[in-house]
């Protein structure tokens, strides 16, 4: 069988099992003492996280308490960064200026934004007091069927984002709601978070861009944060620490979906209905696609736009949780790295992999990569999609396969017993484990033995349909399709929860 024709693992079921509890910080936080008169209490009382928020006093009393902790926070401060022409400028062109350098209107606005915030966080994200940006994004580009779906938006649009997201941010910090602080990250952590590189300024070059603003990061359209937040409050992803709580969205994203299709604007319609990036909130709600494949999915799925789309979403989910979070680029993949615990994914469509989303089910954080490992698996970071380490990209969720034994392997298992084939003839090692381990490895972690033993208590191999392609099927139905070399078996998966 050909290296190039892999098996698309289609599974029935696509539910999410997401464990945890919102852990909402009981600790009287810098503002609620000083809105109650009341001193910071002694360093021997303070928490870790409570030592970076109560260091100090507000010097003027009638400061407004964001410019108070601004002042209190320059580091933060400086990276809190935004579009506006400089005073007296000359050339009268805009410049990303820090918060210092703003003029009182952008102020005034955003600490309005930030007022707002504090509010809907301190009355449980209920209705939201103030207002953020259009549920969907209007697109200035107007995009030919097979263009590169990009996002290009007027000044007035990115600005809404911006002071969105990053008040959303600073309102989240300054009451406490985090066991982690911003005052714990460096400048391009905190760049991550503030958004300070997210927006690229294009300017009067429309055969490249129309003029405005366009996400670095272009392969999924934000949402308003009060809405995300709304949606995801009891999903149990904010833990006790930055690791638990990546681990947490990591687990959450197991039963999404990679869009079997081409990056095309007409495919961004098909299965998000947006003439762009994929919307932030039509992949949480999930899509029905809009073509004849509606009727393969009339419940619709939770589609994810790649590995480009996935890292991207992580990203602007994170953000949310005052969480810094990036991508590498590596063998044309987009691979998140989370630069406050050190770690990687070995490919951004890790979580769904059909060989790490299980069952059985473990902890997300299972899924990070160190970064001695990542470096080994990816010593030149290679743009050449043929490289020679690029057949590491999603090394990790074989490994996980390999530990926990998936239902994507005990299919292939049982397709490979069925045509009489030994361990080192049959697909589980020729396709899918040989490039990653040797026999002996494999030997070494007793995997036939667990691998033999959970497919025959689950009485698998004896009810299993088989295909005369040798396509293993699950519960009676199959899918093959093209996928380019290297790349790990995806699922598709089931109805949408």
């Amino acid at each position: 069988m050909s290296a190039r024709l892999l098996v698309i693992f289609l599974f029935i079921f696509c539910s999410v099992t997401v464990h945890g509890q919102d852990n909402k910080p009981a600790r009287a936080t810098w503002l609620q003492l000083l809105q109650a008169g009341k001193s910071a209490p002694t360093f021997a009382e303070k928490s870790p996280t409570a030592q970076l928020s109560l260091r100090f006093q507000c010097p003027v009393p009638a400061m407004h308490i964001l410019d108070c902790w601004l002042n209190s926070n320059p580091k933060v401060a400086q990276q809190l960064r935004w579009w506006i022409v400089k005073p007296n400028s000359v050339s009268g062109k805009l410049e990303a200026l820090a918060w210092p350098d703003w003029d009182d209107s952008h102020k005034k606005e955003f600490r309005k934004a930030f007022d707002d915030y504090l509010t809907w966080l301190q009355n449980g994200m209920g209705s939201f007091p103030g207002s953020e940006f259009a549920e969907i994004i209007p697109n200035r580009l107007h995009l030919d069927d097979e263009d590169d779906p990009k996002l290009n938006m007027d000044y007035a649009t990115g600005w809404l984002i911006f002071r969105s997201y990053a008040a959303h941010a600073l309102a989240a910090e300054i009451l406490g709601r985090y066991p982690w602080s911003l005052a714990q990250y460096n400048e391009e952590e905190l760049q991550d978070i503030l958004l300070g590189k997210e927006f690229g300024l294009t300017q009067g070059n429309p055969p490249v861009m129309a003029e405005g603003f366009t996400f670095a990061g272009y392969d999924v359209t934000p949402a308003r944060p009060s809405t995300v937040m709304e949606f995801l409050k009891d999903k149990g992803l904010q833990q006790a620490t930055v690791r638990q709580s990546i681990g947490a969205l990591l687990r959450f994203m197991r039963d999404y979906c990679h869009y079997p299709d081409g990056k095309s604007t007409l495919n961004m319609e098909i299965f998000w209905g947006y003439r762009g990036p994929p919307p932030m909130m039509r992949i949480l709600n999930g899509t029905i696609p809009k073509d004849e494949r509606a009727q393969i999915y009339p419940d619709g799925r939770h589609w994810m736009h790649g590995c480009h789309g996935s890292a991207n979403f992580q990203i602007w989910i994170l953000r949310l949780f005052n969480i810094p979070a990036r991508t590498v680029l590596v063998c044309g993949h987009d691979m998140p790295y989370y630069p406050s615990i050190s770690a990687y994914l070995s490919h951004g469509d890790d979580p769904y992999s059909s060989l790490s989303r299980a069952p059985p089910d473990y902890e997300g954080a299972e899924l990070l990569v160190t970064p001695s490992q990542f470096n080994a698996w990816f010593p030149t970071r290679a743009e050449d999609y043929e490289a020679p380490e690029c057949v590491n990209v999603g090394h990790k969720s074989v490994d996980l396969g390999v530990k926990h034994i998936p239902e994507a392997l005990i299919n292939i298992f049982c397709q490979d017993l069925k045509l009489g084939k030994s361990h080192f003839e049959g697909d589980v090692f020729q396709l899918i484990l040989s490039k990653y381990y040797s026999m002996a490895e494999l030997n070494s972690q007793d995997f036939w033995t667990r691998l033999n033993d959970r497919a025959k208590a689950e009485g698998r191999c004896s009810e299993t349909v088989y295909s005369p392609a040798y396509t293993p099927l699950i519960r009676g139905q199959t899918v093959k399709m093209e996928y380019p070399p290297d790349e790990i078996p995806l699922p598709i998966p089931g109805p949408m929860q």
